[in-house]
């Protein structure tokens, strides 16, 4: 099952342009009414005149989303309030946005709907909105250094195992140096043959460090603020990229634990500094990932 893909609420535009649906403003403020901190704005680009997202101040990702209108594939030309939340299952729709959707004709029963279903995201919600882009900013890592070694070991052949032309044969190197590597105790009489193979193990190794590094887990942090004012720190460890098409799965991180700033583990805080300094989306090989402005993802060791 494919899960929902929330908006970053730093996407997020005004509260309205001015062509949204009275049905769907009335909706919008009967619901911010009576869910205190709720708001609901419009995607700052593409977004929809009849649907609107909701969120609270300090999130990172939408809670979910309202409409009003006809999003029914039958279309039966009905206007209906609609909820968009992660935390539905619609299995009459086998899989979209619609499969997270649910209707109803009646304000009164979509403003219940959406209070029951459109809610806080857990932290195993959060990671599915953002494992999947880690973990192919550390396999690109990975790729750039895998192709950078092939190029040098390209460079090696082109340049040492050439077999000539019909009439003009090239001497072949390779033969030669181990030849003499036999006779002699492994001392290269092509220096420039020596200094390529030098360069190709450098390359092999710096390729076997990455590969290594690239198996090792995440963990997950989400910076937030307290009700009371506090700075806090939402921490799950041992979070595999490779699980983040699994929108079932519920363990995606082995241990979860809860910060304060003057107990956040000294190396967590360390490399959260560096991810802070990046932008979003910004990956550094061996510190981390930088999912969203307070969405963090470091590399285990």
């Amino acid at each position: 099952m494919n899960g929902m893909k929330l908006e970053q609420v730093s996407a997020l535009g005004a509260p309205s342009n001015g062509q949204q649906p009275i049905g769907l403003m009335n909706f919008a403020y009967t619901l911010t009414h009576k869910m205190k901190g709720y708001k609901t704005a419009i995607v700052e680009k593409g977004s929809p005149n009849n649907m609107l997202c909701v969120y609270r101040e300090g999130d990172n990702y939408v809670m979910g989303m309202i409409g009003y209108g006809d999003f029914q594939n039958t279309g039966d030309g009905n206007d209906r309030y609609a909820v968009w939340s992660p935390n539905i299952r619609n299995m009459k729709y086998n899989g979209g946005l619609q499969q997270h959707m649910s209707l109803a004709l009646d304000m009164n029963k979509a403003v219940k709907n959406a209070m029951t279903y459109i809610r806080p995201l857990s932290m195993e919600l959060t990671m599915k909105q953002s494992l999947r882009q880690c973990g192919s900013a550390a396999s690109e890592v990975v790729s750039q250094i895998r192709d950078k070694a092939g190029e040098t070991r390209r460079g090696l052949v082109n340049n040492f195992f050439d077999t000539g032309t019909y009439s003009t044969p090239k001497p072949n190197a390779l033969q030669r140096e181990l030849k003499y590597m036999v006779e002699s105790g492994y001392e290269f009489l092509d220096k420039d043959l020596g200094t390529a193979l030098g360069k190709l193990v450098a390359s092999m190794k710096e390729l076997d460090t990455a590969r290594d590094t690239n198996k090792n887990t995440f963990t997950f942090v989400e910076a937030f603020v307290s009700p009371t004012g506090r700075q806090m720190f939402r921490v799950g460890a041992g979070v595999d990229p490779n699980k983040y098409h699994s929108f079932d799965y519920d363990g995606l991180a082995d241990e979860v634990s809860l910060y304060e700033q003057h107990n956040l583990p000294e190396e967590l805080a360390g490399k959260l500094s560096v991810l802070s300094m990046l932008e979003v989306g910004g990956y550094v090989e061996g510190v981390g990932y930088r999912a969203a402005d307070s969405i963090f993802y470091l590399r285990g060791e």
